[in-house]
Parts: structure tokens; C-alpha cells; sequence
């Protein structure tokens, strides 16, 4: 704890030890003696010292000339007088000097601590309370220069009378109103309509309501601007209490140009809502509905006083017009000729202007109806083409009587609308072609539709009278060769054996165009699994077991290369077997006369990836990206040198993807293929 410093300036060594015990023993107070006043004063002018004990007799200066220096010399120390004997007329002049209190040796040693620490904290109190107020006057110093340089208009209103009784410089340049012409009205500045507004918003705010409100202002005219429009600023209208007195508080924004770019924001929201619709319900109307409808539209967005649209339909030429104010018949031939003729520049249509018939919306005269001569001539106009597949079509115009009455914002909108009805055209005339086609396609997929009922249907009757003729050939064949019906020739035995092998090779094609029939049937998707953890070494050494006779009979060599530590794998064990029996024998058909053929595993991540590698053949290059589509031969021929009908790899690639793996094929370096697919593990 950092201790209370204190300066005792006493010239009585008694007297200052007394006091130095009467405070030490505290803990907190560290005392320093000064034995005369100018020591006293050299040091009390140190600012390390917190307290100054001040004897009022001291040689050649007392204790209250002392303390008036000090007071002079501005030094904030406190100050406690002490005197040897009491006196009402030295208490008071202490306390005039400045003191903080004033204390009799004799009767008041026992308490000086107190009074020490009471001057302290009265000492610190004050030292705060000045801090406050300085930054008070900073704050208020600070907010003056910021209302001061604000964009924005501050002022302060009297909610009764209106009277604006303080404002910043801002408000001064907005409203043009002079400081020195006495105080505005707030409601005298406002237009007539804002008045009303003005009232409510002041009376919400004193109720204690936020309020937003935007007003018309009249800045007032100067010799530099004689006439200032009108201009619109943005207020929020809050309360505020001085003393009891209720004020409304001002702070308006000048937002002139932002309510002028929300009107033309509006103006083009609104035209752009116009051509949205139209552009909606331009959809499925026949060529002269699209052509009102576009008119219709056009109306409420461009000021015109007719308007034209000449399109070249698919059987003859079609005009519309629409006139917005009364037009003369003869003043439409002329038109109609005009437009043809600058349809001919903009295209490469050939027609005349005797070949349109026009359709008139709007009110028709006859001849002469026109107020003189001059009023039947159009001294503005626009137009924008009819564009369809990359080619001028028709044309869309406007007219009007008086001069320069179209901007570029309309020529915009001429053309979006123009643009739009291009489009409906242009749709209009696919739809009709699409709707021809979609029955031509109709038509096709009924006919589609009887070819695979009959597909079906020949597909059952192939597999009822094929298969069971099979059953009996490969049932009896197996009896005759098993002995079971008696011992047979070596001739005979060699010939049924031949035709045992053909009809197992048969039942196999079958089985394979039944599996792939069921597959097609059941549409897009895996196929429904089985799922169990299955241990790949049991399926593959059962699957080379199946295998040997006819990998003995081309004297090839199977190698297992499985390990016998492969977690099983998450899959349908019947599946898996059809999987492995269309590899391997896929690979023992291809593979040369005394060649290899391996089945290996490994386990990769979460996956076990099993190859099926032979040194037969090979595949073609050309022949990878197809090799597992259905029915799909390297050598298509019909005399090819291998049989089968293209189905078992297709089969095998099936299977692998139901189970969510990978099925690929690799052409080996030297000679054979590798057929590689991968199997999640089973959890």
C-alpha cells in the first residue's frame, strides 16, 4: 500500500514529536517535519506531499502568511492549521485563508488522525468533482463542434408556439433563414400540407414516442437565389427536459434528391410490374391477341397518341394499331404504308401495304374529323423491330402529335416490350410446332410401347419353351454320363459329353438374357440385396472350384492369391457368386492354351479391391470405354473365335454398383486383361 505523505511544518520539536507519534501510529501516514516556514513552504511546494499540518506560530512568518502563499501559488495541497490555544478569531481566519480545518494542540491531538483522513478524502472529493466538471465542459465543448460541423439540421423547438429557439449553422443554410432576423417558426417554414404532420409529430414526441416524419420546407429567398424550390427533409422528432422545461428536438436531413430518385425509382418499378405482366400473360395467346395485349400495355407506360405494330405471320401480314386520342381513317392508310415500307428496310420481307388489313383499337374518325391539318401530323415517333431467330419480322411504333415527346427511357421501354413480343411470337409458333411433334412422338412411343409388350411376351414364351427342352437335356445327359442308366461306349460316351457341355452352355446364355431381362424390368437403381458380412477367401475358392474342369479342359492354371485375413465384406453372397463365376469365366474363355489366371484381394481404406487377371488376348483400346455394355463384343462378328452374347460383364458391372463399388478394366502390358472392382467392409 503506497502511504499517506504529510508535511508537519512546526518549529516546536516537542510539539512535532508528539504529533508525528499521534499520526504513525496509523501505519498509513508518513510525516516529514519542516522546522520553520521557509522550509515549510520550499517543501510544501513538492506535489508529492497529500497534506499539509500548518502551525500557526512560527518565527519571522506565522502559519496564516504561510498558508495565504500557498493559496496565492495555487498549490492544491489541503491544509490543517494548528494553534496552541484555541481562538475563535484565528479559526476564522484560517478557514477565509483556505484551511480545511483548524485544530488545538492540547485538546485536539486525539483526534487528528480522523481529521487528517477526513480532510484526505474531502481533498480527493474535490480533486474529482473538478475532474467532472472538466470533462464536463470538454464533452459540452466537443457536442457544440460536432452540432456545429453536422450535415445535418439541428434546432430546438417550443412545442407550443412553434418558435425555433436554438439551431446550428446547418439548419441556418437549409432554410436560408438569418440568425440575426430573431427566431423562426417552425410552422412557417413548413408547406401547408406539412403543417398538420408537424403538429403530430411535436405532439407524439412529448408523449415520449420516436417519431420519424419527412416535411416539405420553403427555404427562404436571398439576394444570391431570389427562387429556391421546395425542399424535402428527413426528421427525427424526439423530447427533451431542461429543468422542467419541456423542448422538441429537430434533427432534419435534407433528402431532396433522394426523394427524386425514389419517384423515378417508382416511375420504373412501376413500368417494369407493367412489362412483368405482360410479359406473363403474353404466354399461349394466338399472333393478334399478342399484339393488343402489347398495346394494351403500352398504354399506362409511354404517352403516345397512336401506336402500331405490323408483324409478318405465318399466313399473311397482321396490323394492329391503338390510338390513345382520336385519329382520322385516312391518316391509317398512310400509316400502314409508312410502316411497310420501313419494315422493308429492316428486313427482307416483300409485301404491300394493300395486303394488311388493319386492326384498330381506340377511337376512329372519319376524314376530316381532325381539328385542321397540322393536328393529323405525328412530329414524334419511335420505333423498335420485331426480331425473331436473328431476323427483322415486324416493327413496333409510337406516335405522337407533339414534338420531342420520347426520351431514351422510352425508346427502353419500346424496345423491352418489343423484345418481349418477339418472344411471344416466336414461342407461339414453336408451341404449335412442338405440340405437332409431341403427337408424332406420341404415336412413336405407343408404338415403342407394343414393341416391348411383345418383347415380353416373346421373352416368356423363349423362356418357357427353351428352358424346360434344356432342364431334360441336362438332366438326362447327366444321368446317361453318370453310368446311373448303364455303361456307355467311349464313342458315344465323347459325343454326350459334347452335347451335355453344348446344353450347359445354353442354359448359361439364357440364364444371362433372364438376368439382364429381370435387371431391365426393375428399372433404374441398385437392386434389391441380401446384405450380411460374406468372407471373400470361401467365394473365391468355391468359385475356382466351379472353375477347374474348364480351365483343365484349355490347360490354364487358377491361382489364388486371396488372403486368409480379409475382413469379410458388407454384400449378398448369391450375387457375389454370379460376380465372380462371370469374371472367371470371362477370363478363361479369352485366356491362350497354358496360360495363367489369377484371383488376388487386398484391402484398401474402407474397401476391399478384388482383381481377376489373365494373360488371354487382351482388350482392344478402342474396345475399354464399352466393354461392360450389354451386349457389347470386342469382335461382333458372326465369325467371331469366342461365343457368348456380350451379357456377363455387363451382368458383373451391375452387380458391383448395387453394392455401392467400382468395376473397371486394365489392358496388361504384355499380354491378358485385368478386371478390377471394389466391395465396402462390412461394420
Amino acid at each position: 500500500m503506497t502511504p499517506v505523505r504529510i508535511l508537519l511544518v512546526e518549529d516546536n520539536p516537542d510539539h512535532a514529536l508528539l504529533i508525528r507519534q499521534a499520526l504513525q501510529a496509523d501505519g498509513r501516514l508518513a510525516v516529514t517535519v519542516a522546522g520553520d516556514a521557509d522550509r515549510g513552504l520550499a517543501q510544501a511546494r513538492d506535489p508529492a506531499y497529500d497534506l499539509v499540518l500548518l502551525d500557526y506560530s512560527l518565527p519571522r512568518n506565522d502559519g496564516l502568511m504561510l498558508l495565504k502563499t500557498l493559496q496565492a501559488e495555487g498549490i492544491p495541497t489541503p491544509v490543517i492549521m494548528l494553534t496552541g490555544h484555541g481562538s475563535e478569531t484565528i479559526a476564522v481566519a484560517a478557514m477565509r485563508a483556505g484551511a480545511y480545518d483548524y485544530i488545538v494542540k492540547q485538546a485536539g491531538l486525539w483526534d487528528l488522525p480522523n481529521t487528517v483522513e477526513r480532510a484526505l478524502e474531502s481533498h480527493r472529493l474535490r480533486r474529482r468533482a473538478e475532474d467532472l466538471q472538466r470533462q464536463v465542459a470538454a464533452s459540452e465543448e466537443r457536442l457544440r463542434t460536432l452540432v456545429s460541423s453536422a450535415h445535418d439540421a439541428i434546432f430546438e423547438v417550443e412545442p407550443e408556439t412553434g418558435d425555433i429557439l436554438d439551431a446550428n449553422p446547418q439548419f441556418c443554410r437549409m432554410t436560408g433563414v438569418s440568425p440575426q432576423a430573431g427566431p423562426p417558426n417552425l410552422f412557417n417554414l413548413l408547406t401547408p400540407p406539412g403543417v398538420a404532420e408537424a403538429r403530430q409529430a411535436v405532439s407524439l414526441a412529448l408523449q415520449g414516442e420516436a417519431v420519424s416524419r419527412e416535411f416539405q420546407i420553403q427555404p427562404a429567398a436571398s439576394a444570391d437565389s431570389p427562387f429556391v424550390h421546395c425542399l424535402v427533409v428527413h426528421c427525427s422528432v424526439s423530447r427533451v427536459e431542461y429543468s422542467g422545461v419541456r423542448r422538441v428536438l429537430f434533427i432534419a436531413r435534407d433528402v431532396t434528391e433522394e426523394v427524386e430518385r425514389r419517384r423515378a425509382l417508382a416511375k420504373r418499378e412501376r413500368a417494369a410490374r407493367a412489362l412483368y405482366e405482360l410479359g406473363n400473360r403474353l404466354n399461349s395467346l394466338e399472333l393478334e391477341g399478342i399484339s393488343d395485349l402489347a398495346l394494351s400495355h403500352l398504354a399506362p407506360i409511354l404517352d403516345f397518341d397512336l401506336a402500331a405494330v405490323l408483324y409478318l405471320a405465318a399466313a399473311r401480314p397482321l396490323l394492329s394499331l391503338h390510338a390513345a386520342r382520336p385519329v382520322g381513317r385516312a391518316r391509317l392508310g398512310e400509316l400502314s404504308a409508312e410502316l411497310t415500307r420501313e419494315l422493308r428496310l429492316v428486313s427482307d420481307v416483300c409485301f404491300g401495304a394493300e395486303d394488311l388489313t388493319p386492326y384498330v383499337v381506340g377511337q376512329v374518325i372519319e376524314d376530316g374529323g381532325d381539328d385542321d391539318a397540322a393536328a393529323s401530323l405525328y412530329l414524334s415517333r419511335i420505333a423498335a423491330p420485331l426480331v425473331v431467330a436473328g431476323r427483322a419480322v415486324g416493327l413496333l411504333a409510337a406516335y405522337h402529335r407533339r414534338p420531342a415527346m420520347f426520351g431514351s427511357d422510352d425508346s427502353q421501354t419500346l424496345f423491352t416490350v418489343a423484345g418481349q413480343m418477339a418472344a411471344a411470337m416466336e414461342n407461339t409458333q414453336l408451341y404449335q410446332a412442338l405440340k405437332e411433334r409431341a403427337e408424332w412422338l406420341e404415336r412413336a412411343y405407343a408404338e415403342v410401347r407394343q414393341a416391348a409388350r411383345l418383347k415380353e411376351e416373346l421373352i416368356q414364351n423363349v423362356s418357357h419353351e427353351v428352358r424346360t427342352p434344356l432342364t431334360f437335356i441336362n438332366g438326362f445327359g447327366g444321368l446317361l454320363l453318370s453310368g446311373s442308366l448303364g455303361e456307355l461306349p467311349t464313342a458315344q460316351r465323347e459325343s454326350l459329353e459334347i452335347v451335355h457341355r453344348a446344353a450347359q452352355r445354353l442354359s448359361g446364355i439364357l440364364g444371362n438374357i433372364l438376368s439382364a431381362h429381370s435387371l431391365a424390368r426393375s428399372g433404374p437403381g441398385p437392386s434389391p440385396l441380401d446384405r450380411a458380412p460374406v468372407g471373400l477367401g470361401d467365394l473365391v475358392r468355391a468359385a475356382l472350384d466351379d472353375h477347374r474342369q474348364s480351365a483343365s479342359q484349355g490347360n490354364l492354371t487358377l491361382i489364388d492369391e486371396v488372403p486368409e485375413d480379409l475382413p469379410p465384406v458388407d454384400g449378398d453372397a448369391a450375387q457375389l457368386n454370379d460376380l465372380f463365376h462371370h469374371l472367371l469365366d470371362n477370363a478363361i474363355k479369352f485366356s491362350s492354351d497354358g496360360g495363367r489366371v489369377w484371383l488376388r484381394a487386398r484391402a484398401l481404406g474402407p474397401v476391399i479391391e478384388v482383381g481377376v487377371v489373365d494373360e488371354g488376348v487382351g482388350i482392344p483400346e478402342a474396345s475399354l470405354p464399352r466393354i461392360f455394355d450389354e451386349f457389347y463384343q470386342a469382335d461382333g462378328s458372326t465369325t467371331r473365335r469366342f461365343g457368348g452374347v456380350g451379357l456377363g460383364l455387363s451382368l458383373a458391372r451391375t452387380i458391383v454398383e448395387a453394392h455401392g463399388g467400382q468395376i473397371w478394366a486394365e489392358r496388361r502390358t504384355l499380354r491378358g486383361s485385368a478386371f478390377h472392382f471394389t466391395l465396402p467392409i462390412a461394420r
